[in-house]
Order: structure tokens, then sequence, then C-alpha cells
């Protein structure tokens, strides 16, 4: 028995390949690293968990993992409850490159509440870009366009109907705006839910142009030095529901758009099935 995880900041997709090849599928709490504890996780989604402590292989890609003391630090953790399991620890950044690409050549991008991109060989990743994290960059996420859409309120710079849309759907004061982005533990959430009302609004053009002007951002950020002919492809909320938009912004770029998906697990599945 296999069990794949993919785990971001707000839920765990998990998806579990028995010896007969029959899939099932359940969803557990998040976790981040930069934010979030291994041992807290995995007693939160220990009962959960319980009916496949005898796997035979975990595969845990997760957000946050920056360093060999948090991927032992995970393994072991992991370790101690699947205690029959060989303990796989990846990045999330691997689980999208894997997941879009499987064993080809390609950029791998990351756009949902963050945004990410590497470069995949087919076997690994050989080169990465620093996304910064939400303050500094993560440009084209969904932090990123909320925060370009409360800019504009705050300073009144959007046009007045946009504007009576938010009040009536919001009803935030400067006040509170600025408290939950510079005091809140969820402000990169707080920024990112805005990305919500864009979708919604997409048919006005000032929402529309926002979140295209956003994309051209992520590929000046991310992709100015890429060949032509790469493919790239993206996986994420905000790369799926915007994908007219993202695919449109690339086209006018010269970027080639591959493959787009909400979500890495079901990609991951057929990558565990074909290669484990």
């Amino acid at each position: 028995m296999i069990l794949i995880a993919d785990a971001g900041g707000s839920n765990t997709s998990w998806r579990v390949i028995r010896d007969d090849n029959r899939i099932e599928q359940l969803k557990t709490a998040g976790i981040n690293l930069v934010h979030s504890r291994i041992e807290d996780f995995l007693s939160e989604v220990k009962d959960q968990l319980a009916p496949f402590k005898e796997a035979d292989t975990v595969h845990f890609y997760v957000a946050g993992l920056t360093s060999v003391d948090q991927h032992d630090e995970v393994a072991m953790n992991f370790g101690y409850f699947f205690t029959k399991a060989r303990i796989r620890v990846e990045s999330d950044l691997l689980a999208a490159a894997r997941s879009l690409c499987l064993d080809e050549r390609g950029w791998a991008g990351i756009l949902g509440t963050g945004a990410n991109m590497a470069y995949f060989d087919g076997n690994k990743i050989v080169r990465s870009i620093s996304p910064l994290g939400y303050i500094l960059g993560d440009e084209g996420s969904g932090a990123y366009l909320g925060k370009k859409l409360l800019v504009d309120y705050c300073r009144e710079r959007m046009p007045s109907e946009v504007r009576e849309k938010i009040n009536d759907r919001f009803s935030l004061s400067l006040q509170e705006i600025l408290e939950k982005t510079y005091r809140g533990d969820e402000s990169k959430q707080f920024l990112a839910s805005f990305s919500k009302f864009l979708f919604q609004n997409i048919a006005h053009p000032y929402c529309y142009q926002l979140v295209y002007d956003g994309f051209t951002d992520h590929f000046r950020a991310f992709l100015t030095d890429t060949d032509a002919e790469e493919v790239v492809h993206y996986t994420g909320s905000v790369a799926f529901y915007f994908s007219n938009i993202l695919r449109q912004a690339a086209k006018d770029h010269g970027i080639k758009i591959g493959n787009v998906t909400e979500s890495p697990i079901a990609g991951l599945t057929l990558y565990h099935q074909k290669y484990s």
C-alpha cells in the first residue's frame, strides 16, 4: 500500500494506492513547515490516517520544506507513526513538477495562495527561482492579486462600481485591512481571499486587467530568461480558475503554456503508479 500526500497550508490531499491498484482519497488538515510543527500536524490527523498505518511507502510532499534538518525531522516523526513504511519527504515544488511533467523536461509553476517556479529535467529539479514570499515576491499569486486590489481600494484608484461591490461584500475599514495584513497570523490567506472576488467579477475590465497585469508581473519575475521553445506548466487554484487570462497573457509575452491543473494530487498518483 502506497500513501501519497500533497500538503499545503490550508489542507492536505491524500491518495491511497492499494495493492490491487484500488485508489482511495481523503483530505486532512494542512501544514506549512514555515509556520507549523510536524508533531502538531500528525497529532491532528492521526485518527484519519489510522486505517493506513500498515502502508509500505509514504510519499509526503509539503510546503515550507527548506532544509535537511526539516526533512529529517518530518521523516523521523512519520516513521514513529508508519512503523513499517519507507518514508519519502519532498517539497511541494517537486510535487508540482512530477505531477505536471511526469518524466518530461519543462518548467513547473505553482500559482495558488503563493507562487513558485522550477525547471524539471524529467528526474529532478535542476533550477528553482526563489518566490521571496508574499511580502517581497509571490508575483501572480492569490496573495499578490489581493494585495494589488486592496492597495487600489484603500487609495481609491478603482472604478466606483467595483469599490461599491467591495464595500457591500466585505465592509472593511482601513484600520481592519491594515491589522489583518500586518498583525494577523493569517495575513497571506487574508490577502489571497480577495482573489475569489476578482474571479466573481472578472467580466469587469478593471478586474480582468488587474489579473492580467499580475500574471505579467509573474512572468517578469520568474521567466525572463526562459527559452521560447520551453513549455511552462502550472498547478494551483489561481492558475486553474484564471487559466484563460493566464494563457492569454503568456501568449502575448511569447510563453508557451502546457498543462494547467487545480491540484498536483491526481498527477502525483499517476506518477507513483508508474514509477513506484
